[in-house]
């Protein structure tokens, strides 16, 4: 009854509560503060409020109602619960990019406002985490709609837009929209979420994604940006408005509606005007678009693609689109009855590529580009292609083009459409570079009208072969006032089996031109039944080879009926006929005729079979072709019957009546059989030809046949009937007359004449020697059949008085050659050795000229005694043929003849005809650059570099000799030498001899000059002695531990006079040195004796010898290089002559040569232990000397050296010996301690720090009596020891101690421990006599234990927290304070310029005079700003900023010291923001500042945040900003100290500050860094700590010159900001 009572009232309460309340209030989870989040845990209802909130959550089970509410949500909504925006007004501030609305159960919109801010900073294009809007989980449900339901009420709709910020940072992608502020809707990809879009007014809505079946998207008002995904099936898009320029008409936009992923989708009723693309589907089935406007769209109105099927476009309107529909690679697709207008696509309006396509009644008007581009792109095989009953008008390029693809289109049908007013009706060609053309394509029953070509074909590009093209027929097509008819263009194997049928072509230019056609054997194309009218050429193939059959054409042209140009046909049954009728045409007997009826040229190849050619100047013109077969051809009316030039031809019966000539040939070969000739003037002439005539009837002909510089055959002269003459053979020659010599006898006479005539005709030679040519008749045969010969023919012509004739028969085009003989005889004398070594010389005499008419010869010589020619002098005059002549050594002879013939001419001769040189000098010869007779070398390459002082030597005979004997100073003489080597040189010259076998080399030159003289020399030029094996030293055994500071070490030479040079490094033995620096050490070379003194204790000594015999051979065990051979076997040991040196500055690498092809290809990889080797890896045992190559586990086995060339090379650095020396007394034993159990048990532990040989436990109860041995360990390994005392004296105090003894005798003692035992007896005596309830020993001791160990453990804590803190303490010390800004003075101004309320900085004074001038300023620049948009900006004085940040009524001034950013702005947007909304009298405000409420609240948090911040502050932060590393050095003596300093110049803390100096360690070694701080050996880094923002600290690190050297050191600073990792970095350079 109680609580009955209580619910009653509780009830009573709240009704009052919500009476009192009813103008604005809130039902529920209602405890919010603005600026606090918003938990909604219960079903909630808010009405006419004003709120700003940061998180918004809608708790399970619990459910929120917003009516009429305005609020501001700064941070993420999360709705587990169902929520409801009625007519209210929604902020999305979205501080993080992060936030957004995510619903898990509902949101239903209704007539709201939603004003979602957008992120320039965001990198994300969309997602779960940065969704820049809302953000649907899978199975929620988004309701967005208008509040009567009536999508022609605009005021009641719901409005969702975006609001920018951070424009000038968007992401790369995000270039679609210009950089304009957008928003999204984006789902978890599922079915089951549900999305209903209705009556509402979408802003730029862009990247949105909607998943789940039964979308609805009805009426909306799409404005802006816009780019809708749809995902899942049996979406509703009907009458929606999209306008891309709504807002401003020159933004540019993409997107629209995207159906992707499902089944039976209808867009139907939209209007898309402006923007990017209209609709786009991917990976749909059964899509329908119907109904649809589309205007003024920049890319696609319709996509479609990505295995889509069942697409449906029917009754929709494109205008001024750049392309209608895009489809790609989609099945079942149907396009009909659109209208297409003034599309401004640059390549094609609409694309199409898929299988079962259907176009058809659709209107295209005013294509821009292609009407319609079919191309699969990289598509599989598309086929079943109809285009019909559709209308192309007014389009400026192609209405239909059929182009190529990666693969084919097959079976494509066009039929029955109209093609007027354009350029070409439909057109075959490349697109892109693709290669592969359609196959089966159909074209008939079209209409063709007012084009520039009504169909054209085009099968090549200038980079991309076509092919394919196979089987198109064009059939029953009418074009008419049309400029070209049907053109096939191109240069591969296309279009085969092209047919052509039953066309009707009335064209002002060519009927079908066929261009650059290649078909194969396999294949052929048709030209058939057509009928042609023409202006220019009826049927044209140029550069087309292959079949193409032309056939049962009417063809009717002004010029050419069928043209052939590098192009094959056969030419069958067709009727051409000539119609000319303008005033250039040609004429026949006065009537017009057109040019040529068939035409072949250039390669051509035809056969013309029963065709009729009529009115035509030329009937058949064949030139540079070949005809192979005319047959039953019927030529009438014209000039010409055939003409040929360059041809073959064969014709067979054959007509040609009523023309001037019937068959004109110029170098042809032609067979004709069975031809009739009918009324002509000449029935055949041939000009340099060749004729066979069979069977031919000429008849009603003046000439029948003239053959001129031809060959002919003619069986018979029966049949023909000509009134001049049946044959007339001639041929044309001509006269040349010249001298002996060539040179022309121009203008001179002659004369000829036939055997019949008594008249000789007179002629002249011209300039060059030749006569004109003649025309001469050689044979003739009349009507009656008479043949005449007029051969042979006379020629006379007179030289010197004597006249001269020749009898001469002209079979052919010839010259008759006449000479004038004018010419001396020639002659000349020769020996048969230009250089002799021998006094006497014989001379050689003889006759060049060809007359047989020489009377005699005078010999002359000139003389030349080595320095100059004298006179010639005659020496006689001779008949003979060999002359003998005295010379001298060393001069030069010149000889000439001058002979005379018959007929006195006398031979003229300028030069000399041979000349001869006397030497009998013998020559000499020696090497260059050879010092001495006698050398040791070890270089296996002599260098050979001979001379001669004499400058006539021919050959240097190069002569190389060896004996096997190796010992010093080897007496030539005393030996046998074997010759190895001679070869002639033609050349003072260079060469390398290469000495393969260790002994003497004998080397010796032989000179031989041109004459022949050679030199004489008995011994060598010099000896070599070669040793390429460098001797060696060898030390004697040398301890591996010395325990003095001197040693002797014994030596070995391998050779008496062997030198060396002696080297040691050292190191200490407890920290090895990975840098050597090697010291000569000086010895007595007549001593086998090294003596080292001055060693130092616990240091490592190497020492190395490097050894130089007489050959100059080096042995530097430094610069080792061995060879091994492989034995191809497991466990392959390799022996090395000396210890390796595993240092930084050492390598070690072996190699190996796998393939014995001499070049080690192979490098392998040293393990450090024998299990772990690789597949290239070896196990280097230094303490042994050896390698161990592969094993059974592992490693490289080479191959095995069959052919002996060592195929395994060691490059390493060695040493002779190390060794270590110990002088000093051993560490001793430390950490002694003695801890008793009980009175009878007493354990002393020590720690021994080094192996040691002995080492001795010993005690004593009185130190001036002496110690003694307790217990000897010998070995003695380091580590910790125990040693028991059982039954001690219990009255006795026991010492102890450790002595250890190295092995040299050096002895080290411990520190003295002691015990006390009867204070060990007090101790356990008290823990036996102890109550129970007390704790004795046995409780103590565990207790003390723990603590102890607690106390450790948490001093260890300390002791590393202290050190931490001390590292971060110490990196802070002389930090220098920065800052940003400094806030001034604030300043809240009236709109009118009234000062409403200031707040100023404590120990800022600002002068009031400046402060009043200034605010006088900023009133009149605001009062002119107040009537525009956008932001105020700043104001400059001084070193400050006026910063102003405008309200509705008022504007709040910041007067800065520094540099701020918009987030200082928008904390002054907001505070403005807030006094406005708590004051909402302001606008007519009466001048009272005190009426204005909770001004300072707002302003003081402002003016607060830089309370500590000082203009010193701010100046150091200009000084350098944000996190900057800066180096400097100093140097002394090898010690660099490298100062470094660290500037925080950020806003925010940076954590895990580490540096990490980069420097080369072959120069630098880092010693530390001050104040000291941890340092990471494993990451070579130093930890900082933290570095407050504002704040700068100084470091030194201090480093050690190893080596001298320029290098640089480069200082890294690793550090985490804001949760991210960054690093800086500073680089400086050391010299």
């Amino acid at each position: 009854m109680l609580n009955a009572k209580y619910l009653f009232l509780t009830l009573l309460f709240a009704l009052c509560f919500s009476t009192i309340n009813a103008e604005a209030g809130c039902n529920g989870s209602c405890a919010i503060t603005d600026g606090d989040d918003w938990e909604v845990s219960t079903n909630t209802h808010m009405w006419d409020e004003t709120i700003e909130i940061d998180n918004l959550n809608v708790n399970f089970g619990a459910t929120l109602k917003l009516e009429n509410v305005t609020i501001q949500i700064n941070r993420h909504v999360t709705l587990l619960g169902e929520t409801e925006w009625l007519k209210s007004n929604i902020t999305l501030v979205r501080e993080l990019i992060t936030d957004n609305v995510t619903v898990h159960n509902e949101l239903e919109i209704v007539s709201s406002k939603v004003n979602i801010f957008f992120d320039g900073n965001t990198t994300d294009a969309y997602g779960a985490l940065h969704t820049e809007g809302i953000y649907l989980v899978s199975g929620s449900k988004l309701i967005v709609s208008d509040l009567d339901g009536n999508s022609s009420t605009k005021t009641d709709a719901s409005i969702i837009k975006p609001i920018g910020r951070n424009e000038n940072t968007y992401p790369s992608w995000y270039t679609w929209c210009q950089h304009l502020a957008t928003w999204e809707i984006i789902g978890e990809e599922s079915n089951t979420t549900v999305v209903n879009i209705k009556n509402s007014i979408l802003i730029d809505i862009y990247q949105a994604r909607i998943y789940g079946d039964y979308s609805s998207f009805v009426g909306n008002n799409v404005i802006g940006c816009r780019d809708i995904f749809f995902y899942g099936d049996n979406l509703e898009y009907y009458n929606n408005t999209h306008n891309a320029y709504e807002l401003n008409d020159t933004r540019a936009n993409i997107g629209g509606a995207r159906a992707y992923d499902g089944e039976n989708k209808i867009v139907s009723g939209n209007v898309f005007q402006g923007g990017g693309f209209g609709i786009d589907s991917e990976r749909t089935k059964n899509l329908t678009i119907v109904n649809n406007e589309f205007y003024n769209l920049s890319s696609n109105a319709i996509w479609s693609g990505f295995d889509s099927s069942y697409l449906s476009i029917r009754n929709n309107t494109f205008v001024r689109v750049a392309t209608t529909a895009w489809i790609g690679n989609v099945t079942n697709v149907t396009f009909s009855n659109n209208i297409i207008i003034n599309s401004t696509n640059s390549y094609y309006s609409t694309y199409i590529s898929g299988s079962d396509v259907f176009i058809y009644n659709n209107y295209f008007t005013k294509c821009n580009a292609r009407c319609i581009l079919f191309t699969n792109l990289g598509y599989s095989q598309n086929e079943n292609i109809y285009v019909y009953n559709n209308n192309f008008s007014d389009f400026s390029s192609t209405a239909l083009t059929i182009a190529t693809g990666t693969h084919n289109h097959f079976n494509i049908t066009v039929s029955d459409n109209l093609f007027h007013n354009g350029q070409t009706g439909i057109a075959s060609s490349i697109w892109a570079s693709y290669p592969k053309l359609p196959n089966n394509v159909l074209i008939n029953d079209n209409i063709f009208t007012n084009l520039t070509t009504g169909i054209q074909f085009l099968s090549d590009s200038l980079s991309v072969k076509l092919v394919d093209a196979d089987d198109y027929v064009i059939e029953n097509n009418v074009f008419y006032d049309t400029f070209s008819g049907i053109g096939v263009y191109g240069s591969a194997i296309a279009y085969e089996n092209l047919q052509i049928l039953n066309n009707q072509i009335d064209v002002e230019n060519y009927g079908i031109n066929y261009i650059c056609i290649k078909i194969t054997q396999m294949a052929s194309n048709f030209i058939s039944s057509n009928s042609i009218t023409a202006g220019q050429v009826g049927i044209a193939l140029s550069n087309s080879m292959g079949s193409t059959e032309i056939t049962d054409n009417n063809i009717t042209t002004r010029n050419t009926g069928i043209d052939l140009f590098s192009s094959a046909a056969i030419i069958d049954n067709n009727n051409i006929r000539g119609v000319c009728d303008d005033e250039q045409c040609s004429k026949v007997s006065f009537t017009k005729v057109a040019e040529k009826g068939i035409r072949l040229a250039k390669n051509s190849e035809a056969e013309i079979l029963n065709n009729f050619i009529t009115n035509y100047y030329t009937s058949m013109e064949i030139q540079q072709s070949e005809a192979d077969m005319v047959y039953e051809n019927e030529l009438n009316f014209s000039y010409y019957g055939i003409k040929s030039n360059e041809a073959n031809i064969e014709i067979i019966t054959n007509y040609i009546n009523y023309t001037n000539s019937a068959i004109v040939i110029e170098g042809t070969e032609i067979n004709i059989n069975n031809l009739i000739i009918n009324s002509f003037e000449t029935g055949i002439h041939a000009f340099n030809s060749s004729l066979n005539l069979e069977s031919i009837t000429l008849e009603d002909g003046n000439v029948c046949i003239e053959v001129i510089d031809s060959t002919y055959s003619i069986v018979s002269y029966d049949n023909m009937d000509c009134i001049e003459a049946k044959l007339y053979e001639k041929y044309f020659f001509n006269i040349k007359i010249q001298t002996n010599e060539g040179i022309e006898a121009s203008q001179h006479n002659f004369e000829f004449k036939d055997f019949r005539e008594t008249q000789e005709k007179v002629g002249y030679t011209g300039e060059d020697g030749y006569s004109p040519y003649y025309l001469i008749q050689v044979r003739k045969v009349d009507n009656s059949g008479l043949s005449t010969d007029f051969n042979p023919y006379y020629f006379t012509y007179v030289h010197n008085g004597i006249s001269n004739t020749i009898e001469f028969e002209i079979r052919d085009n010839s010259t008759l050659f006449a000479y004038l003989d004018t010419t001396p005889p020639t002659t000349t004398v020769y020996s048969n050795l230009s250089l002799t070594n021998k006094n006497m010389i014989y001379l050689n005499f003889e006759k060049l000229s060809v007359k047989n008419d020489l009377l005699d010869y005078d010999l002359y010589a000139l003389i030349n005694d080595g320095i100059n020619f004298a006179e010639w002098e005659y020496v006689g005059t001779y008949n003979q043929s060999m002359v003998g002549y005295e010379g001298v050594d060393g001069y030069k002879y010149r000889f000439k003849s001058i002979s005379r013939d018959i007929y006195g001419n006398i031979e003229i001769k300028n030069g000399y005809d041979y000349e001869v040189r006397v030497d009998t000098s013998t020559p000499s010869s020696y090497f260059e650059g050879i010092g001495s007779d006698y050398y040791f070398t070890s270089n296996d390459r002599v260098l050979l570099n001979w001379e001669s002082p004499d400058p006539d030597v021919s050959v240097f005979n190069v002569k190389i000799y060896y004996t096997n004997f190796t010992e010093d100073y080897l007496n030539p003489e005393t030996v046998v030498w074997a010759t190895i080597s001679e070869m002639n040189y033609f050349a003072n010259s260079e060469t390398t001899f290469v000495m393969d076998k260790m002994g003497h080399y004998g080397f010796k030159v032989i000179a031989i000059d041109n004459a022949g003289n050679n030199e004489l020399k008995e011994d060598y030029d010099f000896i070599i002695n070669f040793d390429a094996n460098s001797d060696k030293l060898a030390f004697n055994s040398i301890p591996e531990k010395w325990g003095d500071d001197y040693l002797e070490i014994e030596f070995d030479r391998a050779n008496f006079n062997l030198d060396f040079r002696l080297f040691l490094a050292l190191e200490s033995v407890d920290q090895r040195n990975p840098y050597f620096n090697w010291y000569t050490h000086p010895h007595d070379a007549n001593e086998e004796i090294i003596r080292l003194s001055g060693l130092l204790d616990r240091t490592r000594y190497y020492i190395y010898a490097e050894s130089t015999d007489l050959a100059g051979n080096i042995e530097n065990p430094l610069n080792s290089t061995e060879y091994f051979s492989g034995n191809g076997q497991y466990d392959q040991e390799l022996k090395l002559t000396y210890i390796p040196l595993l240092k930084y500055q050492y390598e070690f690498n072996v190699y190996v040569d796998d393939n014995l092809d001499g070049t080690f290809e192979t490098t392998l990889v040293r393990s450090e232990t024998i299990s772990g080797m690789g597949n290239t890896g070896y196990y280097l045992d230094t303490e042994n000397k050896t390698i161990l190559l592969g094993t059974r586990s592992g490693g490289f086995i080479p191959t095995e050296d069959l052919i002996g060339i060592k195929n395994i090379k060691v490059e390493y650095a060695g040493v002779h010996a190390i060794f270590e020396v110990y002088t000093g007394n051993p560490s001793k034993a430390d950490n002694l301690a003695i801890t008793p159990t009980n009175t009878t048990h007493i354990v002393m532990g020590y720690n021994i720090p080094n192996d040691a040989e002995t080492c001795k436990v010993q005690s004593t109860t009185n130190i001036s009596k002496g110690w003694f041995n307790q217990e000897i360990i010998s070995p003695c390994e380091s580590g910790y020891h125990e040693y028991e005392i059982l039954n001690p004296q219990l009255d006795k105090q026991y010492y102890y101690r450790i002595m250890i003894e190295d092995q040299f005798g050096h002895i080290s003692y411990s520190d003295n421990r002691s015990i006390n035992m009867e204070d060990v007896v007090k101790l356990y005596s008290a823990s036996s006599n102890t109550d129970s309830n007390q704790f004795g020993m046995r409780e103590i001791l565990p207790g003390a234990i723990g603590i102890s160990l607690l106390f450790l453990l948490f001093g260890g804590v300390l002791m590393y927290r202290t050190r931490e803190e001390d590292s971060v303490n110490e990196t802070l010390i002389e930090s220098k304070p920065v800052a940003k800004y400094k806030v001034e003075e604030l300043y809240l101004i009236y709109k009118d310029g009234r000062l409403i309320k200031n707040l100023s900085a404590v120990e800022v004074k600002t002068d009031s005079e400046i402060m009043s001038g200034m605010l006088t300023a900023i009133n009149d620049f605001v009062q002119d700003s107040f009537n525009t948009e956008g932001d105020l900006g700043d104001i400059g004085y001084g070193n400050n900023k006026i910063i102003l940040q405008r309200g509705k009524n008022s504007y709040l001034a910041a007067v800065i010291y520094g540099e701020t950013d918009n987030f200082f702005k928008s904390k002054m947007a907001r505070a403005v923001r807030v006094v406005e909304q708590e004051n909402p009298t302001i606008g007519s405000w009466n001048g009272d500042s005190e009426t204005i409420k909770n001004v300072k609240p707002q302003l003081e948090p402002i003016i607060a945040e830089t309370t500590g911040v000082t203009r010193e502050m701010v100046d150091n932060y200009f000084n350098e900003k944000e996190i900057i590393v800066t180096t400097s050095y100093e140097i002394e003596d090898d010690n660099i100290k490298l100062k470094l300093n660290i500037s925080n110049y950020s806003a925010d803390l940076i954590s895990g500050c580490k540096i990490r100096p980069q420097y080369n360690d072959s120069i630098l070694r880092l010693g530390g860094i001050e104040p000291d701080v941890a340092y990471s050996f494993s990451e070579n880094s130093f930890t900082l700590g933290d570095l407050n923002s504002y704040s700068e600290i100084q470091s030194v690190l201090k480093m050690k010159l190893i080596a001298s050297g320029k290098t640089s050191i480069e200082i890294k600073m690793d550090y985490q900001q804001k949760g991210r990792d960054s690093t800086t970095s500073s680089t400086i350079d050391i010299e």
